[in-house]
């Protein structure tokens, strides 16, 4: 796999992704793979096995989609308030080893720093209530808000007529190949991609991008009087 190399002093603007780049995805994957079905089954009195033979062909049918990431689309689907049960899980929300130390170096380097993410709006501060992240981001920018999924290119579109920048000297973080390719073609220049988006999943094995394992690879370092 490509390893990072990143000259910093090129960089003026830093988007990083969240679920799976910044926060272990382990979350997501228990919520919507093993929470989401037992709850559904409940509900609807059926097998965890039946419902997931329900949700799955859903899930694939708007996948890359912004229904795929929408809470209220899934409410109505499932009959399920999603919002409400990602309470149950808050304790499996984690922040990935190294973000703050990463966060806190493009900080001194006075980095613009945005989140761009395709969670529902709804359901970021779950998420940055309990890493206590808000701080460190100039903007947060969900696919929600913005009208497209990050796998469309009117995302970036978009995202630079609200908020400008230079994609030539900026850096895109995520755990998402799909969502990596269309920032390419955009023309964001610097990408890499999550080698272990779950940390107690799988490595992400791929050749197209860069491939940060651990934050400290690509921490910027400290600034010299």
């Amino acid at each position: 796999m490509k390893k990072p190399n990143i000259n910093w002093n090129e960089i003026d603007n830093v988007i990083l992704d969240m679920d799976g780049t910044l926060l272990d995805l382990n979350f997501d994957n228990q919520f919507w793979l093993h929470h989401v079905p037992v709850c559904h089954a409940r509900r609807h009195g059926i097998s965890k096995q039946a419902s997931l033979d329900i949700i799955l062909p859903r899930m694939q049918k708007v996948r890359g989609s912004l229904d795929w990431y929408d809470i209220h689309y899934w409410s109505r689907e499932l009959g399920l308030d999603i919002l409400t049960l990602k309470q149950d899980l808050v304790n499996l929300i984690k922040i990935r080893p190294g973000v703050h130390e990463f966060l806190n170096a493009l900080r001194e380097q006075n980095k613009t720093v945005w989140l761009a993410t395709n969670a529902h709006h709804e359901t970021i501060p779950v998420k940055l209530d309990r890493t206590d992240l808000w701080s460190y981001f100039h903007q947060i920018i969900s696919s929600s808000e913005v009208g497209f999924a990050k796998e469309s290119t009117n995302f970036w579109y978009h995202v630079n007529k609200r908020h400008p920048f230079n994609p030539q000297k900026s850096v895109f973080i995520d755990d998402n190949l799909a969502v990596l390719r269309v920032a390419k073609r955009y023309g964001v220049r610097h990408l890499l991609a999550i080698g272990r988006p779950d940390l107690s999943g799988e490595e992400l094995i791929q050749n197209e991008f860069p491939t940060v394992d651990h934050f400290h690879e690509i921490t910027p370092l400290p600034n010299r009087p």
